[in-house]
């Protein structure tokens, strides 16, 4: 009997973690700060599991060039070449709408929110 509930619970945690993958494709507006360097951006991810590319515009609304996006569970983190700076975000879902986390830039780092859009 608790093997059988072991393995349920597993399945749903397992479960619930795709869930939230799936739902990291689309754009999203990306606001924060590293040192007092204010960041707004919208990233659109696309793909799905270990196919998943993300895309960020820059201040004159140039998309730059998809990379590679990593998303495991709620945990997602991908780079973004902004032209002077590479910043890598190191985000968790809230939920399917919501994340937050760092931004690391050049051994600096700041924080950041986002907002599915």
């Amino acid at each position: 009997m608790k093997t059988a509930l072991f393995a349920v619970a597993v399945a749903a945690l397992s479960f619930s973690g795709a869930a939230f993958a799936d739902d990291v494709t689309g754009a999203w507006k990306v606001t924060g700060d590293v040192v007092g360097n204010a960041l707004e951006t919208v990233c659109t991810f696309a793909g799905t599991a270990d196919k998943t590319t993300a895309s960020c515009v820059n201040k004159e609304g140039q998309a730059a060039a998809a990379t590679p996006a990593k998303v495991t569970g709620k945990d997602v983190t991908w780079d973004w070449d902004a032209g002077q700076a590479t910043l890598t975000f190191k985000g968790t879902m809230d939920n399917p709408k919501t994340m937050k986390g760092d931004i690391e830039v050049q051994g600096v780092t700041g924080s950041f929110t986002a907002a599915k859009q």
